[in-house]
């Protein structure tokens, strides 16, 4: 007995836009955690290293930080705002 009329197993999908805004906000959140912890390496509000001998260390770390983040942070929105289209 063939039976061409088989049901196809139909699994509830969310839709790929849901899914590439959800994972995009939870960057965002990462990398705005990341900025805000780069600003207190910057200013010396989180402890880092042992004494002033490692002051420029921090300073540079935390610039770098901020820098990274504000321009994953543009990429991203950039990105969102496009797939959103």
């Amino acid at each position: 007995m063939n039976n061409d009329d088989s049901k196809e197993i139909k699994t509830r999908r969310p839709p790929d836009n849901f899914i590439i805004r959800a994972t995009g906000i939870i960057q965002l959140i990462i990398i705005l955690i990341l900025i805000i912890y780069g600003f207190l390496l910057v200013l010396g509000m989180v402890p880092f290293g042992s004494g002033d001998s490692h002051q420029y260390l921090r300073i540079a770390l935390g610039s770098v930080m901020v820098g990274y983040g504000l321009l994953r942070v543009r990429f991203l929105l950039k990105k969102l705002r496009l797939e959103s289209m």
